[in-house]
C-alpha cells in the first residue's frame, strides 16, 4: 500500500479534488532536496497530519490557494527545465493535477484554502 498524499480543501467545491498522491511520496526525498535547492517551500511545509501536529511545531494548518498554484506552477517549471533523476510522467502528471484542482477551486472560490493530508 504505502503513503501518498491528497489535497484537503476547507471549504466544499463542485467537482472531484481528489488526485492520487502516491508518486508524490515516491519521490518525496529527491523534491524535498529539489525544492530546497530552487528556494521552494518543502511539500512538507504543506502537510498537515492531526496526528503529527504535536511534532511538528512549524506546521501550518491552511494554505491560500493562490501560493499552492504559486508553487506548483514554479516546481512544474524547474522540473520541465532540468528534468532531474528522479523525473518521471507520474511526478508530472500528479503535480498537473493538483495544479488543475487549485485553479478549478480559485475560481469557485478564491478565499479557498488547502493543506496536503497523508494517507496511509
Amino acid at each position: 500500500m504505502g503513503v501518498g498524499f491528497y489535497i484537503e480543501l476547507d471549504k466544499e467545491v463542485s467537482f472531484e479534488s481528489y488526485v492520487e498522491g502516491k508518486p508524490l511520496a515516491w519521490v518525496f526525498e529527491e523534491l524535498e532536496l529539489f525544492c530546497q535547492k530552487h528556494g521552494l517551500k518543502d511539500i512538507s511545509d504543506y502537510i498537515y497530519d492531526e496526528d503529527s501536529r504535536e511534532m511538528l511545531e512549524h506546521m501550518q494548518e491552511w494554505h491560500s490557494i493562490s501560493e499552492g498554484i504559486e508553487w506548483v506552477e514554479k516546481l512544474l517549471f524547474f522540473l520541465e527545465k532540468e528534468k532531474p533523476n528522479f523525473y518521471d510522467e507520474f511526478t508530472m502528471d500528479t503535480l498537473s493535477r493538483i495544479l488543475e484542482v487549485f485553479k478549478k477551486a480559485q475560481s469557485e472560490n478564491s478565499g479557498i484554502q488547502w493543506h496536503f493530508d497523508l494517507d496511509f
